[in-house]
């Protein structure tokens, strides 16, 4: 069996900031974030747990350096299994492999005293990943529900009258089942009619 690598650095010796690492971090984030693209939660929010998926369990794990590349992949797949609304898929499973064994080597190969520093920045990393990437698709589903009642009723005076608000097209609110659910009357049906025909798409 392999033995484990222990590097013990003075401090001033090693910076974690060094784009060598820097770069290596982002590698592993990506892979982390490919897979969590794909992933549907069975209770989505918008805390960080939630956003983090899976991935967030598997950090305090490979903190306590006593799980293997493999415990940690059927760890994360365990989680998966029971968190998510799709089985994973090939590609998820490729990304999952890839950034388990790239997070333990880049670890291995850093001083003890600044693995835990490590861990924490390639967490941070991928979550910054994932609220990006939920804002850039909470954007498109707004611009299509504007474009979807600029299709139905031409012009906002017509939707103003339709739906009997005061709204504007730079101001219109993201549609979501928790606003469908409070919305009242045609803006209800609205909102109801365009989520719908989104999910068959």
């Amino acid at each position: 069996m392999k033995s484990k690598k222990i590097i013990l650095v003075p401090p001033a010796k090693f910076n974690p900031q060094e784009e060598s690492i820097k770069k290596e971090i982002q590698e592993i984030a990506n892979f982390f974030s490919n897979y969590l693209s794909e992933f549907i939660g069975k209770n989505p929010s918008g805390s960080k747990h939630a956003i983090m998926g899976p991935v967030g369990k598997i950090f305090d794990k490979i903190k306590s350096n006593q799980w293997n590349e493999g415990a940690l992949f059927g760890y994360l797949v365990r989680i998966h299994e029971q968190t998510g609304n799709l089985r994973m898929k090939p590609n998820q499973e490729e990304n999952i492999k890839k950034g388990i064994n790239k997070l333990l080597s880049l670890i291995q190969d850093v001083p003890i005293n600044y693995r835990a520093k490590i861990i924490e920045q390639v967490d941070y990393e991928i979550y910054g990943m994932q609220k990006t990437r939920i804002l850039l698709r909470t954007e498109e589903k707004r611009q299509d529900f504007i474009l979807y009642l600029k299709e139905k009723y031409g012009d906002i005076s017509a939707l103003k009258e339709v739906w009997n608000e005061e709204i504007d097209w730079d101001h219109m609110e993201n549609p979501s089942e928790g606003r469908m659910k409070q919305a009242k009357g045609q803006k209800k049906l609205d909102m109801k009619d365009f989520l719908e025909k989104r999910k068959k798409n």
